[in-house]
This record gives C-alpha cells, structure tokens and sequence, in this order.
C-alpha cells in the first residue's frame, strides 16, 4: 500500500461557495468583455465561432474539425452573443477532471465527477451562469494537487499532476497546433479558421499548494516562517505567476520564476528576471510564440489576463497564526508584480501584438464571500476528514449528510500521527486536523474503519442508452455538447445513477461501472448506431462488461503502472468479496426507431412489425441475462445461486416525451406495454428455467427483478408539481449532434423534460429516489 503521507488538503463546498466566486468574476469582467464583443462584431463580417467542448492533449486535428464544424452552423443560425475561450490553469480549486481522467482521482465514491468537492466548481457555475448570453468555451488544464513552481513534493509523489509550466506549455502547444490546423483547413477551402471571431480569456488562479508545502516543511523543521523565508516564498511564487503572464503575452520563458529544489515549497527563490517577483524583463522575446496562443484579431489592450489571489487558507478552523501574514504577502507581492508588468508591457513592441495589454488581479474576497452566502453556513466543519490525501484513495471515509451547511468539503489529516507526535500536533493545527493528540487521531481512524467494514461493497453494472450515459458518449462522441447538457449526461443535471450512487454513500460502499450509451439500443440493427459509429449497443456493452469482469478490471482505476493498480486496489479495499448488481435499462431507441421510420412513411407501426418488435427487444434484453449468467465464477466470484441477482427496467414511456405527436400517443403507449408485458412473462420463463438448472451449476436459482414501469406516477407525484409541460428547449438535429446557438430556458426545474426525448434532472431524481432505490433495497440488493 502506498505510505501514507503527512499532507493536508482543503476542498470548498463550492455547491453554494463557488456561486458568490462566480458572480464576483462576472461583475468584474462584465464590462469589458461586452465592449470587446462589439468591437469584434463591429471589426469583422464573420458572425461567430466554435463552442465547441474543452480541447485534450493529442486530440487536436478532432477539435479544429469540431470547431470548424461549429463555426459554419453558427453563422448559419445568425448567433450573435460574443463568444468567448476561458482557459483555465490552477490546482484542485478549479480541476474538473484532469487528475480523474489521468489516475482516477478524486475517488468518485466521495468526489463529484472528478471535482474536489461535493457538486459542481466555480468554473461550471461560471459556465453555466452565461450560457445564454455568452457562446463560451472552456478549456481546462487545471490539475488537483499541482503549483504554480515546478518540483513541487505533491507532483514528484504523483508523478501524473502537471504544475502551472507544464499546464502553460499544454495550452501554448494546443493553440498553436489548432491555429495551424485551421489555418491548413482553410488553404483547403474549409471554413472556421483563426480569424473566426473569438476573444480569449486565460485565468491564473493557483499558489495554494505551494503555501501548504511551505508550511508543512516549517511545522516539521518546528520553527515558524521568519520574514526572510516569507519573501522568499513570495517571490517564488509570484515569480512563477508572472512568467506564465509573460509567456503567453510576450512569449518564450517569460522574464523569470521560481527555480527548481523543490519550487516555492523548497524554500528557495528561482532566477528570475528583474522586480520583486522576477518579472519585467525579457519582454518581446518569442513574440511568436505568443502570438500563437491568442486570437489574431485580439490585440493590445484587448489580451486581458486575470489572477485570483491565493485562497485564504487560513479561514480553515484553528489554522496557524502566520498563515494568514503568508496569504497576504503573497497576494500583496502578486499585485504589486502585476502593476510592474503591465508597466512594461505598456512599452512592449507594437508588432507582437501585446503592446497595452492587461493584467487583472481579482480582489480577495474569500471571508466576505462565505459570510454573505445565503443561507448561511451553520457547521464550520468539513464534511468529512480524508486520513490520507485526496489524491489517493480509500475506501473507508464515510462523508457527512448536510454538506451544503459547511463551507468546506473535505479537509485532510495526518495518518500518520501515532508515529510523529509533535508533527501531527502541528499539521493537525495547519490543516484542521479531527483531533489535538494523535490518540485521537488514532481512534477516529479506528472507528471509521468500522464503520466502512459494516458496509456493504457492491459493484453497479449499468447497461443502457440516453438515460443512464454518464459520459461515454461524450469521451467517444463529443456528444452531448457541454454549453447545454450537464457533463455528457443527457439531462441539465445529474442523472438517475448519479442519484442512487449519493443516495447510497453512507451505507453501501458502492462502484459504478457504467456501460450506457446515448443513442444505444437493445438489438444491434440499430439505425442511430450506423450514423453515429462510437455507440455501443447491448451487446457490445456486454463484451465490453466482460472483457472487464474476466480480466478483474470491474474496480481497476487508470493509474501507470501494475504496482499503481495493486496500490489503489488496497486503497479501495480491493480483495474483499464484493456484490455484482448488474442493471439493464434499455429498449427505447429500438421503439424509436419502428416509430420514425413507420412515421416517415406517414403511418404508425403496423401490427406485423409492432409485434416483431416486441419480439426482437425481448430477446436481446434476455440474451444479455444468458451471457451474464454463463460467464460463471469468471464474473460473478464466490456468488452463486440466488445471490446472484440481474435488474431489469422496463422500456422507458417515450409516449411522455414532448417530441411524440399527441395523436400518436396513445399507440405508442400500448406498444410499450406490451413490450414490458412481453419482457416480463421472458423473465418468469428464465427464472422457471434456472430453478431448474442441473443441481452443481452455480447459477441454479439465480434471480431475474424486473422492477415496476412508474414513471407516470412518478411524474405527478414530484414535490413541487412541475408546472410546465414543455421541454426547456428543442434539439433542432438529435442530441448526437452539436449545434450552436441553441438558448435553453431559464426555469428547467420547472418542467418534467429538459429536451424533448430526455427527462429533467428532478424527474431523473424522482426515478432514482423515488423509483429504483426503494425496489433495489427492498430486494435487499442495496442498502
């Protein structure tokens, strides 16, 4: 198992926090952008450019497609709200996915989809807050755990963070190869290229690792900060700040930063140019370079980049008294670094483009902030207390039930306090630590892992289309596109498994492997799946299952290595036994296609193939049962016989949709009723069949729950009522499609479908909470 370290991490409750972040971001930058929008509008025929979702490494000659793609269909809708790319470099404040994607972690058990924090960031709120009036992109390179020097302890322990230089040089590498891509597109006759009208927005919002390293190193030296280390501290880091300011305006290195030995953690200050952060010179080198990055029609007073100050780390309870005289000082040496830079810039060369251009350092509002949040916060303690960091894993952390009372999530503690008295002691104090005494520290560690050891570990397979994708579509597709649809679910919010899963965190130690995909269908004569060739259908959802459950990959995290997997398999408590709940929510595209082909012809199904539909979905939902249950011990372990359980749901109501005509509803709802009426009578059969099953087969008496169809009653059961029957917005192509321009409504609480074939993120709650979970735990299969 990985050595616990003694490390210690704060993540915001930023549900409610990031809100009040965002509308500050906003009331500053408002002005400024909008003039920059009619500037560009006014300077250029072209009338609006990609939105395209943020770009990942090695997958540019895709994205400048996609833009180029997007570009055409906007000025062809005539969308005229300015269109702006936010690009994002920082720590774990502001990471929406790079350290999950890159070594599964934040663990998703207690994260919010790769976030660290219980719900959405400030960057998603920010997103979502201008979504209808700016066409924004956001391009992340954000990393949990990284700093703004490099040689930092957290990214020479986890080798897979990247700090701020190698985020800048991702992003420079990024926009220099789209802008030549486009630019070949272009010489080819494709449309989209760099001069599409877009203003760039790169946001600098990172530093607290490396406070949080220096502090650490001082309460294990046990001598506090003097003055000396503290500018030297600040240095380093507002050193590092700048240089990536100078980089993207001026190109090159930039005039300076902090140097290597362990960065601004190490105590020590990097060369640097002139100034008290190592800033100023060097301007109009890799004039180039910088022009590269940034739009060729903004220029000079309109490049603008924006700092956020440190966080106020000493806001966290019973922090230590210099962390807050550290915290300033650095913010007081950004600003006054910033000011000199600009200075500079003022007087740069006209031909590089960023003559006159802007530095903007947000004010530090992070007290005033959680004290006007609304309602107030009434726990000042975290929701939960991580034992070892939150870029590991563990399996026994059981986190609060009234987050959204708490400013803050998660905070990190000492694991190793029985070993180091003093140091846990201090740490404890720096990091608000559960207890004063590594006793306590001891016995709060020894309770939770009794706690997690009565928890039940169940593994939740989930195969299925639109309604349960949590983002397979998106990673292979694109698809849904983020300025509408909530983190490649089809909804404007979580879906039904992500309610069941935060349901259940408290009680059952719960994996979801899920397999959906938008668009997927029952049978493989899938018309949507030939048009959109990255849709698994069932069975090729259930290969993919079983390549997995054979190889013993079903809680395999990415991680680089064989010794990683073994590592984070301890962490999860891998090797305990472990219950298989396989789940099957399919079938409506196959009813959709029969009822857009049959409609196209200017009727509706006929009966002959009304019933061979129904034929057809019934036994390729059977189908996947058979496959699951031969598989034998390779998928299911030590279950046997009636522990093993296969869920099925029955066809969804597409006759509840918005998008089927109202004649047609009627019709549409006796073909699915018989479709569910025809899959249960296929399941009583299969269970007649395996109670009769040779006596040493271990799938003898396995069972098959088909659960109840409710969603009408659902539907009107939900408090409060919805009050509008539409949708919040009409796809105009499919939801496999990207289309700018597109404005959803302002009220989609209000409304049962949030387009209109997918349901609103309350309806998935009310099918979650009040639907399958209660069935689930009544067949005792989650608790």
């Amino acid at each position: 198992m990985m050595a616990p370290r003694s490390q210690h991490t704060f993540h915001c409750g930023c549900r409610r926090g990031a809100v009040a972040l965002v509308l500050m971001l906003l009331m500053l930058s408002a002005a400024a952008a909008a003039a920059a929008a009619v500037k560009a509008r006014r300077s250029s025929s072209s009338s609006s450019s990609s939105s395209s979702s943020s770009p990942r490494r090695n997958n540019r000659r895709a994205l400048a497609a996609a833009a180029a793609v997007a570009t055409a269909a906007a000025d062809a809708t005539g969308d005229d709200r300015p269109r702006v790319e936010l690009a994002v470099f920082g720590d774990s404040l502001s990471d929406t996915g790079n350290t999950f994607r890159a070594a599964g972690v934040p663990q998703p058990d207690l994260y919010f989809q790769g976030r660290y924090s219980n719900g959405p960031v400030w960057v998603d709120y920010l997103a979502a807050a201008v979504a209808n009036t700016t066409q924004l992109t956001v391009r992340n390179y954000a990393y949990g755990g990284a700093s703004a020097c490099p040689g930092g302890e957290l990214s020479a322990q986890y080798p897979f963070i990247r700090d701020l230089p190698q985020q800048t040089a991702d992003f420079a590498n990024d926009s220099s190869s789209s802008i030549a891509e486009q630019q070949q597109d272009q010489q080819r006759g494709g449309g989209g290229g760099p001069e599409a009208l877009r203003r760039l927005v790169p946001v600098n919002w990172i530093g607290n690792n490396d406070v949080r390293l220096f502090m650490q190193a001082a309460i294990k030296a046990g001598t506090p900060p003097d003055n000396r280390a503290l500018t030297t501290l600040a240095i380093a880091v507002t050193g590092c700040r700048i240089a990536w300011a100078q980089r993207l305006l001026l190109g090159g290195g930039g005039g300076g930063g902090g140097g290597g030995g362990g960065g601004a953690a190490g105590g020590s200050a990097g060369a640097g140019g002139t100034g008290p952060a190592g800033g100023g010179s060097g301007a109009g080198a890799g004039g180039d370079e910088a022009a590269a990055v940034w739009p060729s029609q903004q220029r000079g007073a309109d490049r603008v980049l924006v700092f956020l100050p440190v966080v106020r780390l000493d806001l966290l309870p019973e922090a230590p008294d210099p962390l807050r005289e550290v915290v300033m000082v650095l913010n007081a040496v950004l600003k006054g670094s910033a000011a000199a830079l600009q200075q500079d810039l003022a007087a740069a060369p006209e031909a590089g483009g960023s003559r006159g251009a802007r530095l903007l350092v947000l004010p530090e509002a992070t007290e005033s902030l959680a004290e006007a949040a609304r309602p107030p916060f009434t726990n000042s303690g975290p929701c939960f207390n991580h034992p070892l960091d939150a870029l590991q894993r563990v399996g026994d952390i059981t986190p609060c039930t009234d987050p959204n009372t708490r400013p803050f999530y998660a905070r990190s503690s000492s694991s190793s306090a029985s070993r180091r008295g003093r140091e846990a002691r201090g740490l404890a104090t720096a990091a608000t630590a559960s207890s004063s005494t590594a006793g306590g520290a001891t016995a709060a560690a020894a309770a939770a892992t009794l706690d997690a050891a009565d928890r039940p570990r169940v593994v939740l397979a989930v195969f299925g289309d639109s309604l349960s994708d949590t983002g397979n579509t998106l990673q292979a597709g694109r698809v849904p596109q983020s300025d509408l649809y909530f983190e490649g679910r089809y909804s404007n919010g979580p879906v039904w498994v992500d309610y069941l899963a935060a349901a259940v965190a408290n009680t059952t130690q719960l994996t979801v492997r899920n397999y959906a995909y938008g668009g997927a269908a029952a049978c493989p004569a899938n018309g949507v799946a030939s048009r959109y060739p990255f849709i698994r259908d069932l069975p090729q959802q259930t290969a993919d299952f079983l390549t997995d459950a054979t190889s013993g990959n079903l809680l395999a995290v990415a991680s680089s290595s064989a010794q990683q997997q073994q590592q984070q398999q301890q962490q999860l408590g891998g090797g305990g036994e472990r219950r298989l709940v396989p789940v099957n929510v399919i079938g409506v595209n196959d009813v959709r296609g029969l009822l857009i082909q049959a409609l196209a012809a200017g009727a509706f199904p006929g009966a002959a193939a009304a019933s061979a539909l129904v034929t057809s979905v019934t036994a390729c939902r059977i189908a996947w049962a058979r496959e699951l249950l031969a598989a034998g011990e390779a998928v299911w372990r030590s279950q046997r016989g009636p522990a093993r359980v296969l869920v099925f749901l029955p066809v969804a109501r597409l006759d509840l949709a918005p998008a089927v005509p109202e004649p047609v509803k009627p019709q549409l709802k006796a073909l699915t009723e018989a479709i569910n009426g025809a899959l249960a009578a296929a399941v009583a059969a299969l269970s007649t069949e395996l109670a009769a099953a040779p006596v040493g087969s271990s799938s003898r008496g396995a069972q098959l729950l088909l659960l109840p169809e409710s969603s009408e009653q659902l539907l009107g059961a939900v408090q409060p009522a919805f009050t509008n029957p539409a949708p919040c917005f009409l796809h105009p192509v499919d939801a496999l499609e990207v289309v700018p321009g597109i404005t959803p409504c302002t009220d989609p609480d209000a409304r049962p479908f949030y387009d209109q074939l997918h349901p609103s993120t309350r309806f998935h709650a009310a099918l979650a909470l009040a639907g399958i979970l209660p069935a689930l735990q009544q067949a005792g299969l989650l608790v």
